[in-house]
């Protein structure tokens, strides 16, 4: 590998999804040769007892040099992903899902990035798994010099590894041990290395398909009391910027999940998400009448109201 060039570790993580695993590397396959002496593979089987290793074998049949290691027990998605981080080399490391492919162009794109730029997070958009393959002309990429900024931008996305490409530098001293179970226990290295990292990048154009509802965790918990108590450990200003927007999103999910069911009120899911938020006048406002409001009007609800939230937002910023 020629001196001063940077390195791109692809990690996937895999847990018995050999058939969206085969397919995920053959998109790699298909564009490594144009960027292989800038990018390492590796593959962290969770201890699948499906036909994963086959699959595996069967790409490095064909030329691809996938670092393949395989659990002896399931250490849950949590201490997996940890080992994709820990165990890559690579000065940026990109942890796709296993059920998540890049579309055509991307690995050549991603690499020409970081050569010429010194960012601590590359953000990338991404289209549901039916949509093209190829990344479409002209790329629209946006550098942000405020941290901050680009926080407001992605929010609580940068939990979703298909779509965040990483510096590793700081891997060396973060711990993922004290947010082990919350199934998103790579999200503080993310915004760690988003906030002491001055300059980030955001792809608007679609760079990946992804599965939609493809997740084995409880939206509604990870995304409830697991975040929030990973928010509750920075300041106010960092943590609210996440929390304002994930909450006009859940309500996006609770809309859908109420007109699906025939049950007037889904105690539940309204209890999981009271116990993470009750103490926002944000949920109070928003999420609540969403739950008891008649199902006509709940659409028409969330219109008028993201309008007057986001017209206070601009209004007082």
């Amino acid at each position: 590998m020629a001196q001063g060039i940077k390195k791109l570790t692809i990690a996937i993580p895999t847990y018995n999804r050999a058939n969206y695993l085969s397919r995920c590397l053959q998109n790699i396959y298909n564009q490594f040769d144009e960027v292989s002496e800038y990018i390492e593979i590796i593959v962290c089987d969770n201890c699948s007892n499906d036909n994963t290793e086959d699959v595996i074998n069967s790409f490095k049949i064909k030329g691809l040099p996938i670092q393949y290691y395989k659990n002896n027990i399931n250490l849950g998605f949590d201490l997996n992903i940890e080992k994709c981080y820990k165990i890559s080399n690579g000065d940026y490391i990109y942890t796709i899902g296993d059920d998540d492919f890049i579309k055509n162009g991307l690995l050549k794109l991603i690499i020409d990035i970081i050569q010429k730029n010194d960012f601590g997070v590359i953000y990338m958009e991404g289209d549901q798994i039916e949509s093209e393959i190829n990344i479409l002309e002209p790329i629209c990429t946006r550098t942000y010099k405020d941290s901050l900024m680009f926080l407001k931008k992605i929010t609580h996305n940068a939990t979703f590894i298909s779509a965040i490409i990483v510096k590793r530098e700081l891997i060396s001293s973060f711990s993922f041990q004290q947010y082990v179970g919350t199934q998103i226990a790579h999200f503080p290295f993310v915004l760690d290395t988003i906030l002491k990292n001055n300059t980030n990048c955001y792809i608007e154009t679609k760079c990946f398909n992804y599965q939609d509802n493809n997740s084995d965790f409880d939206t509604y918990q990870v995304f409830g009391a697991n975040i929030i108590s990973i928010l509750e450990k920075y300041p106010k200003l960092i943590s609210n910027i996440v929390i304002k927007q994930l909450i006009l999103d859940l309500g996006n999910s609770v809309i859908s999940l109420r007109l699906k069911t025939k049950k007037y009120f889904i105690k539940n899911i309204f209890i999981k998400l009271k116990n993470a938020y009750a103490k926002y006048a944000l949920f109070w406002l928003y999420i609540f009448p969403l739950f008891i409001f008649p199902k006509p009007f709940l659409k028409i609800f969330r219109y008028f109201f993201i309008k007057i939230f986001k017209f206070s937002i601009n209004k007082y910023n």
